[in-house]
């Protein structure tokens, strides 16, 4: 979605889908490491406190004055922008799962794996609904802040989840994973990461020789842009705006 926002920014090339992937994938993992780091200190409190301080941060409708300068690099600029834009939420609600599962094990009567299952059937079915139902009935302007709304339901709600749970006591401490079983899940979750990414970059169109700033024609949803040229002086509005 932000992508598809600045995707004009940048002449419409496929490279800006695999850069979000990076970034997305490594605010994934770092969402994680948050979420065992909330976990292991108790700083429940703490991540409820950034949960409301994040809707500050909201819409997140990209920045046209983030747009990137001919002299600038266009990947680290996007990076930027995606940092700046969602990447505070982004980290935040990767860490709900963990940090819900980990509450759910608590009680000795739950099944928190369930509440893996559920999350992973969430995102496939708003995989699913993006292409076919969001993105031809609503503009990217329109998504950026229905999502911003979502996520204000979603930190109000997840607030109320954990007030409800404060008394329930911490789960039980894991046995501690060897070296050589990390490294190694460690390894098969990049090969997942890498697979994606490379078949991304194979099926997205090549439009371009190289670089990000370079002339090209994008397809945007059913817009079609015509993307501005190396000597253009402007950079394209974000289809956001």
């Amino acid at each position: 979605m932000l992508a598809r926002c600045v995707l004009p920014w940048f002449g419409g090339a496929p490279t800006v889908w695999i850069v979000s992937l990076l970034f997305f994938q490594t605010a994934l993992l770092a969402g994680y490491g948050y979420a065992h780091l909330v976990e292991r200190t108790g700083a429940v409190r703490l991540h409820l406190g950034l949960l409301v301080l994040s809707l500050l941060l909201l819409p997140i409708t990209p920045n046209a004055a983030l747009a990137p300068t001919p002299e600038q690099s266009p990947t680290a600029v996007l990076l930027l922008v995606l940092t700046l834009t969602v990447g505070v939420h982004y980290v935040l609600l990767s860490a709900t799962a963990p940090l819900l599962q980990a509450r759910a094990a608590a009680d000795a009567d739950a099944r928190p794996y369930r509440l893996y299952a559920w999350s992973n059937a969430g995102s496939l079915l708003a995989l699913l609904a993006y292409p076919l139902v969001v993105e031809p009935l609503w503009g990217a302007r329109a998504q950026t802040q229905a999502w911003s709304v979502g996520y204000a339901l979603f930190a109000g709600l997840l607030v109320v989840v954990f007030w409800r749970v404060r008394d329930l006591p911490r789960p039980p401490a894991l046995r501690v994973p060897s070296k050589r079983d990390a490294a190694g899940w460690f390894a098969l979750a990049g090969c997942g990461t890498a697979t994606l990414m490379s078949i991304s970059e194979a099926i997205a169109p090549p439009c371009i020789t190289s670089g990000l700033r370079v002339p090209s024609a994008g397809v945007i949803g059913r817009r079609r842009l015509t993307c501005p040229t190396s000597a253009d002086s402007t950079v394209m509005p974000s289809v956001c705006q």
